[in-house]
């Protein structure tokens, strides 16, 4: 008979905490299937509700109610990689907006709420892609009008957004939410207006 090991390696020797985590989440999340959301009535009218909620928001400032309306699964993605918890991460990601120079340059978010696609994902997420323009001055290049996508999308019942304007959003998306891999955003764009 073999003698006890006197020393046992655990399996996340050489690894963060936070990268043990974050793959044990990545691997339930994609192992879970999603519970298909039929677009109804009353769910077109809580996105309506949740856009002018957005749109309230950012023209006061009101950083709290825009970040509670992120999907808490990047909350949690940012809790998991600052080894924090998610009360924590959402403190220091509402500290970090409101301290932005670039919420001070913003002059409008528009939304177009009627130009908004409707589609689903493979696994059943309901999401919609809204055509969304972001007005801003830059003292290098004056007033800024940047094109891109709100991304809206059921969890439990609730809409959350997602500006999309550059990759790192969707790529941010899809670790946490891999069934939105693939679909199809379309380009963003800059228009100087001055």
């Amino acid at each position: 008979m073999r003698p006890p090991p006197t020393h046992v390696t655990p399996i996340c020797a050489g690894r963060s905490w936070s990268a043990v985590l974050a793959a044990a989440l990545i691997l339930l999340l994609a192992s879970s299937r999603i519970a298909a959301q039929p677009v109804t009535g009353a769910l077109l009218d809580d996105l309506d509700a949740a856009a002018a909620r957005l749109q309230s928001a950012i023209e006061v400032r009101d950083v709290e109610t825009i970040v509670d309306l992120m999907p808490p699964g990047i909350i949690l993605l940012m809790a998991i990689v600052g080894e924090s918890t998610p009360k924590q991460a959402r403190e220091r990601l509402i500290a970090s907006i409101a301290g932005a120079e670039w919420l001070d340059r913003l002059e409008a978010f528009e939304m177009d709420l009627d130009d908004g696609v409707i589609d689903g994902t493979a696994e059943g997420r309901t999401y919609i892609l809204v055509p969304t323009r972001t007005t801003f001055s830059s003292p290098e290049l004056g007033r800024i009008r940047a094109h891109g996508s709100t991304m809206w999308m059921v969890e439990d019942g609730r809409w959350y957004a997602v500006r999309l304007g550059e990759e790192t959003p969707l790529r941010l998306l899809t670790i946490v939410y891999p069934d939105l891999a693939g679909i199809e955003v379309p380009p963003a764009s800059l228009e100087r207006l001055d």
